[in-house]
């Protein structure tokens, strides 16, 4: 099953992630995407996800869920990711998507991100 919603000037995927369990592939290049949910990572089946040209500045914790034995091309080429590592994974190795879910892994379990940053700090706030 695949999904393409290329060119549509969307902020967000607002899906419902849980029902989509079976797509493969999914396309939503030059959009202005600016953020994507934890939920992308129910997408199990996943094996081609291209997101780019869009606005996206974080790959969710979420992602990291996904198979690294199905998912086989990724892309978010031209989005300002905030996180170097990740920006490096993506424009050096020529197969990113195992480094990458590895690195999101790591990450989740030491609690780092700009979001999770962010809401920290908001909730330190009186």
């Amino acid at each position: 099953m695949s999904l393409k919603v290329d060119d549509n000037q969307l902020t967000s995927l607002p899906l419902q992630w849980d029902s989509l369990k079976l797509i493969r592939h999914l396309s939503a290049s030059a959009n202005k995407i600016t953020e994507l949910p934890d939920e992308i990572g129910l997408l199990r089946q996943m094996e081609f996800l291209n997101l780019e040209d869009n606005a996206i500045e974080e790959i969710p914790f979420g992602m990291a869920e996904l198979s690294d034995k199905k998912f086989k091309e990724i892309n978010f080429k031209g989005n300002p990711l905030s996180d170097p590592r990740c920006k490096r994974i993506l424009e050096r190795e020529k197969l990113p998507v195992k480094p990458l879910l590895a690195h999101l892994k790591k990450m989740a379990k030491q609690g780092g991100g700009k979001k999770k940053k962010q809401q920290q700090e908001a909730a330190e706030e009186p």
